[in-house]
């Protein structure tokens, strides 16, 4: 079975063309030097975190993120054939993470994806029809690289993360799907955001789970578990909420581009 782009036309354009015109203007907004400079420094990418808005709000973020990963991996000379996206259930409570059961393929505006299936993970069809966290990854994805499969898993609340560790060594790379805190004034919103953004960057799970503010957090909490155990390392990558996107500054939502490395 196929999963239709249920958020194509309100996320981001339903046109193929529009939408490739949209991430190729994103990324002429990219301050290479910026961007280099991050860079420069750092191993190989393993997981990034990025935000999940509507591209109007968040895109020059995310577009941070996925240039970020595209230049790594050729620098490596790597190639990213499986990826394991990961993000929150904004419309059904479950326990731990779960991947779909009958979509063995998802449809995006740039072209058909294939699904990988995992043993140890329960699956379940109804939570990603309706869900945009995964879905808004794929378009830059495909942007950026022509030929992979991905797991789709969407998080509830986190209990066990035994088959998590069991399964991450089958992907060349991780993707979390965050926003950052949501509705709070301007300047509130950017001094929340930036604690988040210091805690996630020092593998702090104690203080994240109590203080950190993102809707993605069971599975950010499950990224850091996995970094610190690994040894990864971390950089943050851009910050900017919608104030700065979109200009209304009264109530923002924070987005932040993160990435873990070696």
């Amino acid at each position: 079975m196929i999963r239709k782009a249920y958020v194509a036309g309100t996320f981001y354009p339903k046109n193929k063309e529009e939408l490739i015109e949209l991430l190729r203007n994103f990324e002429k907004q990219i301050d290479k030097n910026e961007l280099n400079e991050k860079l420069e420094n750092i191993g190989e990418v393993k997981a990034v975190i990025t935000p999940h808005a509507g591209y109007i709000f968040s895109g020059l973020v995310a577009s941070y993120v996925y240039k970020a990963i595209y230049l790594n991996f050729l620098r490596d000379k790597r190639e990213l054939r499986n990826v394991y996206l990961w993000g929150p259930s904004h419309y059904f409570y479950f326990l731990n993470y779960i991947q779909p059961f009958s979509f063995k393929t998802w449809e995006t505006p740039l072209g058909l994806l294939k699904v990988k299936e995992l043993p140890f993970i329960e699956k379940a069809d109804d939570p990603f029809i309706p869900e945009h966290s995964l879905e808004v990854q794929l378009p830059f994805l495909q942007y950026y690289f022509k030929k992979f499969e991905f797991t789709p898993l969407l998080f509830g609340e986190l209990t066990d993360l035994n088959p998590l560790l069991k399964t991450k060594d089958l992907f060349d790379l991780i993707v979390v799907s965050s926003d950052l805190s949501h509705y709070y004034p301007y300047e509130d919103a950017k001094r929340r955001d930036l604690k988040t953004l210091e805690l996630i960057k020092n593998l702090d799970i104690k203080n994240f789970s109590k203080y950190g503010d993102a809707c993605g957090k069971e599975a950010i909490i499950a990224l850091i578990m996995i970094a610190k155990k690994e040894n990864w390392k971390v950089e943050i990558l851009k910050y900017l909420n919608s104030g700065d996107t979109f200009g209304d500054k009264e109530k923002v939502v924070g987005y932040g581009g993160v990435i873990f490395y070696t």
